[in-house]
């Protein structure tokens, strides 16, 4: 484990030994290019929420994800380990929507990128095994609550948060992005409309509700110790926003080539998001005993209109930084010394093992 890491995992050790458990909350942005929040060098987006977590404790410039793409990080986070050694080498294709038996998955061939191409993927699992014990399990097993909102992307129904050791799931089921990202979340080819996330009030922005669901949990579980995964299907495409919001980044005077008004206007979803969940932190007296670690799954998507990774080169499915480098902060109270900075590497398989020293 990277030297920084290690100081964060003592002091969870030491609270462990005070029977002081502390709270985890992960927040994991789908998409979100390493410099597309203003901690991170943006002079573009506006993230004040985010950029106060960050100047609150600690962030790291040499984070980065454990693929290119979604599920493989995403795979790394829950289990700890490398995308090689859990299977899922790339992002899991074909289910959405879709009620599959585990026969018709295992006896699918899998994804290897196409014969048209030079280089072949692996054959990429549908799913994260059972047989792997998840941070959820591991915390749950030490009497943890435990809560998913958002995206999971890790395997088909029997394989969703609730089946990998979560107690509460909003929205995590096989979908790699939304169908819409405005209630009633419509999608003409899905059998579906979004398992797990039933339609409430027309027009409520997905961001919205999924900061919702996660102060809910928190709210449900004041007092006990908690493990919040609040993985938002924002900013990944289909780029769509609050209308408001993309008329304020419109009339913004602007000379970055981060310039699309309704990506800026779901970045700042996201943030507003982060401002839900500290200020419900606070109300329920949980503050001071939470850790928040906040990051990304990939580099920013510049395969098509959406942010500027410059000057890494490239961004999300390519293997360059501009692909793997992300926004990392770690947030918390007391533990965690306010507005330092960390030049030591860390990756997405760190978090893990830094979380999971709370049950030694």
């Amino acid at each position: 484990m990277k030297a920084a890491m290690f100081g964060v995992a003592i002091a969870l050790a030491a609270m462990a030994v005070a029977d002081q458990r502390p709270n985890f909350v992960i927040v994991l942005v789908d998409d979100m290019g390493w410099t597309d929040v203003g901690a991170f060098g943006s002079t573009y987006y506006e993230t004040p929420n985010i950029d106060a977590l960050a100047k609150g404790g600690m962030k790291f410039t040499q984070g980065y994800a454990t693929s290119a793409v979604c599920s493989p990080t995403r795979a790394s986070l829950m289990t700890g380990k490398s995308p090689w050694k859990t299977g899922v080498t790339d992002w899991i294709r074909g289910l959405d929507g879709a009620i599959w038996t585990e026969e018709q998955v295992r006896n699918e061939p899998g994804w290897n990128g196409g014969a048209n191409r030079r280089l072949l993927t692996p054959r990429n699992p549908r799913w994260v095994e059972h047989s792997e014990i998840t941070i959820a399990e591991l915390l749950k097993g030490a009497g943890y609550a435990t809560g998913f909102v958002g995206k999971w992307h890790l395997g088909p129904k029997g394989w969703w948060p609730e089946d990998q050791g979560f107690d509460f799931n909003a929205g995590g089921n096989a979908f790699g992005q939304p169908p819409h990202y405005f209630d009633p979340y419509p999608a003409k080819h899905q059998p579906i409309t979004f398992p797990n996330l039933d339609p409430r009030r027309g027009g409520e922005y997905l961001t919205d509700r999924e900061a919702d669901e996660a102060a809910g949990f928190l709210r449900r579980n004041k007092g006990n110790p908690f493990l919040l995964v609040l993985s938002h299907y924002a900013v990944h495409s289909p780029i769509q926003a609050k209308q408001d919001l993309i008329d304020k980044y419109e009339a913004k005077p602007n000379d970055s080539k981060q310039n699309f008004p309704p990506y800026a206007a779901m970045v700042e979803s996201v943030d507003d998001a982060m401002g839900t969940l500290v200020s419900t932190l606070k109300e329920i007296g949980e503050y001071e005993n939470t850790l928040i670690v906040f990051t990304s799954d990939n580099g920013g998507a510049v395969h098509f209109r959406a942010t500027d990774n410059s000057p890494l080169k490239k961004g999300k499915g390519f293997a360059y930084e501009g692909g793997i480098r992300e926004p990392y902060i770690f947030h918390w109270p007391g533990q965690i010394a306010s507005g330092t900075t960390s030049e030591q590497p860390i990756i997405t398989t760190d978090i893990f093992p830094t979380l999971s020293l709370i049950h030694i």
